[in-house]
């Protein structure tokens, strides 16, 4: 593998509670997970016993991130209630309150969103496939 995707493996797993998978299909909650080219180490829920891996042994890391979870959630609340705003204000436009009316619809479902994204979070899930074979031609066609 190379050390560009391990080193984004690690630096988002870092400090976080992961569930990690084999091939075999066993599964541990892991903590301080460390992948390298050739072995991933972990420490499985409470135990201060390390764990250890081929890295090729190892079908998925995920976990949740709340942050980003956060981030999706003020985008799609944001987006999901402007044109409710919109059509509201333009529909009953006597009793809306106008531009004010859209930014406020918008800032509240952003803020909704916001909230609900950070409570519920989001997974992020890294699969790692076996590497593919490349053919190689051997001397002069």
């Amino acid at each position: 593998m190379d050390d560009a995707p391990l080193h984004q493996v690690n630096r988002e797993t870092r400090d976080r509670t992961v569930h990690l998978v084999l091939k075999d299909g066993r599964s541990f909650m892991a903590q301080v997970t460390r992948v390298s080219p050739d072995s991933t180490f972990w420490y499985a829920g409470d135990s201060k016993v390390a764990w250890s891996a081929r890295t090729a042994e190892i079908s998925s890391i995920s976990f949740k991130s709340r942050k980003k979870g956060a981030v999706k959630g003020l985008i799609i609340g944001g987006l999901i209630l402007l044109p409710t705003a919109i059509l509201v204000t333009y529909v009953d436009a006597e009793d809306s309150e106008g531009v004010a009316g859209v930014i406020k619809g918008t800032v509240s479902g952003a803020l909704w969103g916001l909230g609900t994204g950070a409570l519920l979070g989001t997974r992020t899930t890294y699969v790692f496939l076996p590497p593919r074979a490349v053919q190689t031609p051997i001397g002069n066609p």
